[in-house]
């Protein structure tokens, strides 16, 4: 810091006493010391310099580039940055731009990183000097692209899912929806994103939606409703939904599933069910050891009467008789008939 501190030294008028220079040395030793102390504090890399061209550089800088205080004092600026970003830099540093800016910086063993700058101009009795800092910004641009990756991934399962998502906000318009939400109601993605809960939902009226909207939150709900689509049709939904603040504003996760044809085949079913049970209670079964007698063949029912097989079995089922003769009876019964024929 010699020279920045040469510049900050205030002019002695006259000729010094001894003991007035030494007690302006010993002030320059504390303000030196104390502008050492501040500048080697903080995480950030900082360089003084002159028309680009460094006059010193704190302990984080020398950490961060691998350059000794000796090996950087003289080096141009640009020297520390990627050269695909120097053009940059050396404009900023000509113009005395001073708001952040994101570059690449380069090492002394060449290995680059992600940094941010910004430098602020100081003038020093007509001296114009640079102080500039630079932070690593590896970790935030590493989380950064997480991010992304992470917004990436979630967007290609709400795309890629087989169920309408869609996410409504406070007052019941469409804050994002995904293609197949759209689809299933026949809009585009771009007409969906200007539509109302209440312009599809057709079995709840708008107050009970909004009222619905507001009542949601992150223990969700699970209901069932019908969807008119643009063409006017309608269908059965299935819908689950949970309830978030974000950005001070109240959001609805709505996943809606197509259930038309599970509510099909469940009347179907039903309907089966039903007609099975009919045939059933009208079905009727004799089971079990019948007792009959050996001689008239009657049936001794279970309140204990003897009954004639034929009233027994119509009794118990859906059997009807009709009556006629067998040919061995007959001849037993009517021996001239046989005789005559």
């Amino acid at each position: 810091m010699d020279r920045n501190r040469i510049l900050q030294a205030p002019k002695m008028h006259g000729k010094p006493t001894y003991k007035e220079l030494e007690q302006r040395i010993k002030e320059l030793e504390i303000e030196t010391r104390k502008h050492r102390a501040l500048a080697d504090a903080p995480f950030e890399a900082i360089f003084l310099s002159e028309q680009g061209i460094c006059l010193d550089q704190n302990q984080a800088a020398e950490k961060m580039f691998g350059y000794s205080h000796a090996e950087a004092i003289g080096r141009h600026g640009t020297e520390w940055i990627a050269p695909e970003y120097r053009e940059r830099v050396r404009t900023n540093m000509r113009t005395g731009y001073e708001k952040p800016y994101e570059v690449v910086a380069l090492r002394k063993d060449g290995t680059t990183f992600p940094c941010e700058i910004q430098a602020q101009m100081i003038d020093r009795e007509g001296i114009s000097i640079r102080v500039t800092a630079l932070r690593d910004i590896t970790e935030k641009k590493e989380a950064e692209q997480i991010l992304k990756d992470e917004i990436v991934r979630r967007r290609i399962l709400v795309d890629q899912s087989r169920d309408g998502i869609v996410v409504i906000d406070q007052d019941g318009k469409v804050y994002e929806a995904n293609r197949r939400f759209a689809a299933m109601l026949g809009y585009t993605v771009d007409e969906i994103q200007h539509l109302h809960v209440w312009d599809w939902d057709f079995q709840w009226s708008k107050a009970r939606l909004l009222e619905k909207l507001r009542d949601v939150d992150d223990a969700g709900d699970h209901f069932e409703t019908v969807h008119k689509r643009k063409d006017g049709s309608l269908y059965e939904v299935e819908i689950s939904t949970n309830g978030a603040v974000y950005q001070n504003r109240k959001l609805v996760f709505c996943i809606c599933r197509d259930i038309t044809e599970r509510k099909r085949s469940e009347e179907e079913r039903k309907q089966l069910i039903q007609e099975l049970q009919t045939a059933l209670a009208e079905v009727k079964t004799l089971r079990g050891i019948i007792p009959i007698c050996t001689q008239c063949k009657k049936i001794r029912d279970d309140d204990g009467y003897w009954q004639r097989v034929e009233q027994y079995i119509e009794e118990r089922s859906d059997v009807l008789f009709t009556h006629g003769i067998c040919d061995e009876c007959a001849k037993r019964l009517y021996p001239w008939y046989e005789d005559e024929s």
